[in-house]
């Protein structure tokens, strides 16, 4: 994981017009210790990090949705970054 790019990421989803719910942040175990990913994030209520239950971009994702509370869910690389209404626009399409 790279931090800055890690950091934009997360970044582009605080700054959404519509808030998200949560943030949760997949760690795969063999790839990144969750204390190093931990220092890069600010404080941020909405953020959580966890271990993936598997290894794989596949496992990591259904270790997120398993953990998620809410029933949407939006899937965000950490080197990949969201435009600010992205999630308005997939909430409300016609506006």
């Amino acid at each position: 994981i790279g931090r800055e790019s890690l950091k934009r990421s997360v970044q582009s989803v605080l700054n959404q017009t519509l808030q998200a719910g949560e943030i949760l942040i997949v760690v795969d175990e063999s790839k990144c210790d969750i204390q190093t990913v931990n220092s890069l994030l600010q404080k941020s209520e909405l953020v959580r990090v966890i271990r993936s239950s598997g290894s794989g971009v596949s496992a990591a994702r259904n270790s997120g949705v398993s953990n998620s509370v809410f029933e949407l869910v939006a899937f965000l690389d950490d080197d990949d970054e969201w435009v600010e209404k992205k999630l308005e626009s997939q909430i409300n399409p016609c506006n």
